[in-house]
């Protein structure tokens, strides 16, 4: 890297595997990125050996916050805001590119502002053959090892997952191309950068200062983190879903199935794409149904659920209650009990998309199955609170008009943002690493 980061005396050390093996591909990596010129990428200070034949990486000190809890302090950003952020993301991928290295991550944790700048970290995460991306952002192909256009895709997802609903429909246009479903077919990034900077006039990222980040960790700290086990009714609770052989499925339901928001997608896994649909595993808010003035996040009088019961003091079973709702709601079909699992904001207008394309039958989850885990209340204040839920969900078929898509099994843990309104419901969703 070429800032004077690496001169500061407080530094960082990671393990990153044991092994002679691993000790040779990290050396190389650190190697490579060490001829890499953009103060935007972070460059390992060295490599070493540590006890228990541990490989051991010490890194600069950098004072600053990442994407992933700036998020959490101030909400998500305007697309000035995005642009800005996208622009010098996409150029520092773009220095690492023209070396050859794929970052093979590119998710909120591992984008830090730091004195007005943007700076790519865990750059040596990408030669790791254990570590595979951050869930919901990465390529549909990542599995498979990093590449130039993996990253590509997840800036597209990144930019998305950062806007606010106001400007989501603006970005979801500008990222379309980085989320084609064909990573051949995605541009560089160089050429993303170009394109970002002539879609809005770009406004740094407004970071909260020293004192508002204290405040607002203090305030998050008012409430004691409680963690408990799913103990309950539905605790390994198994759901099959309603099998309809045959049921007439319009071309609208593809947008509830392959273009299911990120903030609703939460729960549900990387989806391969149907034969003969583009899946680019990120919403297209085209699509989307944008709801009638008047339209509220839920009906009047919400279906009677397990959620629905929760008293205010337990945010942690109504996250489980309502996981639950939201995972039988889609093996059901059920609109209308997809729909009382949400607050008005966010999730509201995707949701509501999905729910119709349940009702109407144009969207099938067939033999949808899951067990909740734990769940772990980090904090309540107010009417609000924090909480994050695990499960697991069986492999299952997402049927639409152009054919059957196969989602595999897979074990994930979500981050919920609860409110209560006499009831408990999800404003915000987002998956954990």
């Amino acid at each position: 890297m070429s800032s004077d980061r690496g001169a500061d005396a407080r530094v960082l050390t990671r393990s990153v595997g044991m092994g002679p093996e691993v000790l040779a591909s990290v050396s190389e990596r650190v190697r490579a990125l060490r001829e890499v010129e953009h103060p935007g990428v972070l460059v390992p200070l060295g490599v070493g050996v540590a006890e228990g034949d541990q490989v051991v990486v010490t890194l600069p000190w950098i004072d600053g916050v990442d994407l992933a809890e700036l998020e959490t302090r101030r909400g998500p950003l305007a697309a000035g805001e995005c642009v800005w952020l996208g622009v010098r993301v996409a150029a520092a991928l773009d220095a690492l590119h023209a070396r050859g290295i794929a970052h093979g991550d590119v998710a909120p944790a591992n984008i830090v502002i730091a004195d007005g700048e943007v700076i790519i970290v865990d750059t040596v995460g990408g030669c790791l053959d254990d570590e595979r991306g951050t869930v919901g952002f990465r390529a549909p192909e990542r599995r498979s090892g990093p590449s130039l256009t993996a990253d590509a895709y997840s800036l597209g997802a990144l930019l998305r997952w950062c806007v606010a609903a106001h400007d989501s429909v603006a970005v979801e246009a500008w990222t379309a191309p980085l989320l084609a479903h064909d990573p051949d077919s995605r541009p560089p990034v160089a050429v993303a950068a170009q394109a970002l900077a002539s879609c809005a006039p770009q406004r740094p990222v407004a970071v909260p200062s020293r004192t508002e980040v204290v405040g607002a960790v203090r305030a998050r700290a008012s409430a004691s983190t409680e963690r408990i086990a799913a103990g309950r009714a539905w605790r390994m609770r198994r759901v099959a879903s309603r099998i309809a052989v045959g049921m007439a499925v319009s071309a609208a339901a593809v947008a509830g199935v392959v273009a299911v928001p990120r903030v609703v997608d939460a729960a549900m896994p990387s989806i391969p794409k149907p034969p003969g649909v583009e899946r680019t595993g990120t919403p297209q808010l085209a699509h989307s149904h944008t709801p009638d003035a008047g339209d509220s996040a839920a009906p009047a009088t919400a279906p009677s659920s397990s959620a629905g019961r929760v008293p205010r003091d337990s945010p942690g079973e109504a996250a489980l209650a309502l996981t639950a709702q939201r995972m039988d709601a889609l093996a059901a079909g059920d609109g209308a009990a997809l729909l009382a699992t949400i607050a008005d904001g966010p999730l509201t207008a995707q949701t509501r998309a999905l729910a119709r394309a349940l009702d109407s039958g144009d969207t099938r989850y067939d033999g949808l199955e899951y067990d909740l885990g734990e769940v772990e209340v980090a904090s309540q204040s107010g009417d609000g609170a924090t909480v994050t839920v695990s499960y697991e969900v069986a492999a299952h078929r997402i049927v639409t008009p152009d054919g059957a898509a196969e989602a595999a099994a897979y074990v994930q843990s979500v981050e919920l943002e609860l409110r209560w309104d006499g009831r408990w419901s999800v404003v915000r969703a987002r998956p954990q690493p």
